[in-house]
Formats: structure tokens, C-alpha cells, sequence
């Protein structure tokens, strides 16, 4: 469903998941001369948020996509229990089929936003457990015929190769 509301709500959500990130931040330093408004344990707001970004993740209009990826990516940085395995349980079954050429796009799009959030240990432990699949399932999106998808697979190794630190495990003075 797409239509001339669409980019005002993709706006809408973006705004909301930054000035929600902003405004945990500033809480959370205790810089506000206020009364703290944000229950930071609430995961209501978290949640609806999620839903409707992975539910308008796969729209047709590109700056709704882009907007989703960055309200998940904002969001995971908070919570990412409630984030990050939900997408990923919404994001693999897309790029493990061939038949979803027009989600696929999208679903690789987003792994690229949310690769650094999956990888930080310190965020989300869980989340090297799920590299070497994501490198296996991404393999296959280098393709001569679909310069969209190729480009989203070296994106991904590129944020692959730059965030993750490569050591020699046979090199005892490697910490």
C-alpha cells in the first residue's frame, strides 16, 4: 500500500526513532532538569516500532525502505534483543529464497544497516553466532544479471572486512 502518505510516515517513523534515541541518551547522562518522561524499560514503544518497520521494510518506495533500516538500526542500539532476532528471523528466509527478487533488495539492504549492531558483542553477544551464515547466504548474491543484489553482497563483505577484526589464530602474540 503506497501511496503520496507514505513518505511523510517513513519521515514520521525515522523522526520518532531519533529523537527517541536522543532523548534516552540525554536521560540517561541525567543532563535533563526535568522529570525522566521515558520509561527506558518499556518495551512498548520498541516493539511497535519494530512491527511497523519490518512490515514496511519491503514496500516498493526506496525512502520508506531506507527509512525502516534506520529506525531498526537506531532501535537496535537500544534493545537489541527485541530487535535484532526478529529481523533476522524476517530478513533470512527473504535472502535464502530466489524467487523474492523484489524483497531481496530490500532484506540485503537492511543486514548492511544492521551488521554492525549484529556484531558488536557487547550490544548483542548472540549476534557472531550469525556471520558465518549470513556470509554463506550472501555468497550467491554476487550475480552478473542483477547489478542491485551484487552490489548489496560487496557492501555486505565490505562492512564484513572493515568491522571485524581478522587474526592469525596460530600467532600467540595476537591478543
Amino acid at each position: 500500500n503506497v501511496g503520496t502518505w507514505s513518505q511523510k510516515l517513513a519521515n514520521f517513523i525515522d523522526n520518532l526513532s531519533i529523537y527517541y534515541a536522543k532523548r534516552v541518551g540525554i536521560e540517561k547522562q541525567g543532563l535533563n532538569d526535568y522529570d525522566d518522561i521515558i520509561d527506558i524499560n518499556n518495551d512498548d514503544f520498541i516493539i511497535l516500532l519494530r512491527d511497523i518497520s519490518l512490515t514496511a521494510l519491503f514496500s516498493k518506495k526506496q525512502s520508506l525502505q531506507s527509512a525502516c533500516c534506520s529506525v531498526l538500526k537506531n532501535l537496535s542500539y537500544f534493545k537489541p534483543k527485541l530487535i535484532l532476532p526478529n529481523a533476522l528471523d524476517i530478513l533470512y528466509p527473504v535472502i535464502k529464497s530466489t524467487t523474492n527478487s523484489r524483497q531481496l533488495v530490500p532484506a540485503l539492504h537492511a543486514i548492511n544497516v544492521l551488521i554492525i549492531p549484529i556484531l558488536n558483542r557487547k550490544l548483542w553477544p548472540e549476534g557472531a553466532n550469525h556471520l558465518k551464515l549470513l556470509m554463506e547466504l550472501f555468497l550467491p548474491g554476487i550475480d552478473i544479471l542483477d547489478p542491485y543484489k551484487t552490489r548489496g553482497t560487496f557492501t555486505f563483505y565490505q562492512n564484513i572486512f572493515i568491522n571485524v577484526p581478522f587474526i592469525d589464530a596460530n600467532d600467540k602474540n595476537e591478543q
